[in-house]
């Protein structure tokens, strides 16, 4: 029963670390979505590469990650409606069936010998799409799945360690097996990993989505936009949506630039290169087990803002260092604020949002992770025009000074996020 105090083995990990995974359901919709998001990190690894093989050119490259986000602009409102009108557990498990079909027609045109860019431009697309539908759909799942404040809490700081390692594992999987086996080598392994996936979604059960009258236009253009103004009105909502567009534009685009950095001016290869980028999500997973293993975190607005900043803070630092060692802290450091940043990110809508509305706020969230590929296409014409250092700077003092107006001017962040769930009125 939600809100009972957790008992069996996992109470005693860590003073409730781990208490989410009691509920069966919740650990396997954690073990589907690490499964999930490890094979999209594969894709894009594996996209990646085969797209620098066939052009040779970075820009090109590029277009994976504008190509793979960009839908979280367009279509995350209509995740959020989708999430609230239709069975969450069906359409989770068909957007991650789509990815796998994507990804089934990529293995047959490496296997036949026909690959073009503009294939994995699709495939990128269609992955993008359905992580669009699937995110704001999974976390409204998570929110029915517990009731209790800290326990919602929870159970988001532990699904956001599956997102981390995934971010570790699935590039350095993919890595492995391009150089052991090439691209349409590796391809048959991430199918394989699909199969594992979908094969879980038939055990998984999720509570009944409640489809309430106002609901039922949520899909149509007025439905959608009835979201976008609801997150407006909502101060606190509307405050969280406007720290993810910030660290999406000026945070995100600047860890881009962490390869070219390594390369010029720490003068490192690709292993330590490689090591670097771990050292990030490393230190985000680090940061989600701390926040998990906190027993109330009753000011989750306040972690949030403050994750934001010392991310920024980091890698603003890191453009300056000129040594591996201390550049490797740097990253560390950054990515335990991250940590801060995406585990708030949805608890925050998830608590302060009524039931009814929930699945369009983490919508209207989901434009905010949207601007990441426009704030991409600056950064790189920045560094096109100067270099990567100047333009990683450039980026995290404009971020910095957004997020101190934002939390000058939004106040409602940094007050205490109910304890209970609104009810609908």
């Amino acid at each position: 029963m939600a809100g009972t105090p957790p008992t069996g083995r996992f109470a005693r990990l860590s003073l409730g670390t781990l208490q989410a995974f009691e509920n069966r359901n919740f650990r396997l919709l954690w073990a589907a979505t690490f499964l999930v998001l490890t094979c999209r990190w594969m894709q894009v690894t594996l996209l990646v590469w085969l797209v620098l093989t066939l052009t040779d050119s970075p820009f090109q490259v590029s277009l994976i990650g504008f190509f793979h986000v960009i839908p979280m602009l367009a279509v995350g409102p209509l995740g959020g409606a989708l999430g609230e009108r239709f069975d969450r557990r069906k359409l989770i498990t068909v957007t991650a069936a789509a990815a796998a079909l994507a990804g089934l027609a990529m293995t047959l045109v490496l296997a036949a010998g026909a690959e073009k860019a503009w294939h994995a431009y699709l495939v990128v697309v269609v992955i993008g799409v359905g992580w669009s539908i699937e995110l704001p759909t999974r976390r409204s799942a998570i929110q029915d799945l517990f009731v209790d404040e800290s326990r919602v809490t929870n159970a988001i700081a532990i699904e956001s360690m599956a997102l981390l390692a995934s971010r570790i594992i699935g590039p350095a999987v993919a890595g492995g097996l391009i150089a052991w086996v090439g691209v349409s080598g590796g391809y048959p392994f991430v199918m394989g990993l699909y199969a594992l996936t979908l094969s879980i979604f038939v055990f998984l059960r999720l509570p009944a989505t409640v489809r309430r009258p106002s609901a039922t236009s949520s899909i149509s253009p007025r439905g959608l936009w009835e979201g976008l103004r609801y997150a407006r009105r909502e101060q606190v909502i509307l405050a969280a949506v406007v720290v993810t567009a910030v660290v999406n534009l000026q945070l995100v685009p600047i860890t881009q630039m962490v390869p070219i950095v390594a390369r010029e001016v720490l003068d490192v290869g690709g292993g330590l290169m490689g090591i670097l980028l771990a050292a990030d999500a490393v230190g985000a997973l680090l940061g989600a087990f701390m926040i998990a293993a906190a027993p109330a975190i009753r000011h989750q607005g306040r972690v949030y803002l403050t994750g934001s900043v010392i991310a920024i803070l980091g890698l603003l630092a890191f453009s300056f260092s000129t040594t591996y060692p201390l550049s490797f802290l740097l990253m560390l450091l950054g990515g335990v604020g991250v940590a801060g940043f995406v585990t708030m990110q949805g608890t925050i809508v998830m608590l302060v949002a009524r039931p009814e509305m929930r699945g369009r706020a983490l919508g209207a969230m989901s434009m905010g992770i949207g601007t990441g590929p426009l704030g991409a296409l600056m950064t790189g014409a920045i560094a096109d025009a100067t270099d990567a250092a100047f333009a990683m700077r450039l980026n995290a003092v404009i971020g910095l000074a957004l997020l101190v107006l934002v939390g000058l001017t939004m106040r409602s962040l940094w007050g205490r996020i109910p304890a209970e769930r609104p009810r609908p009125g």
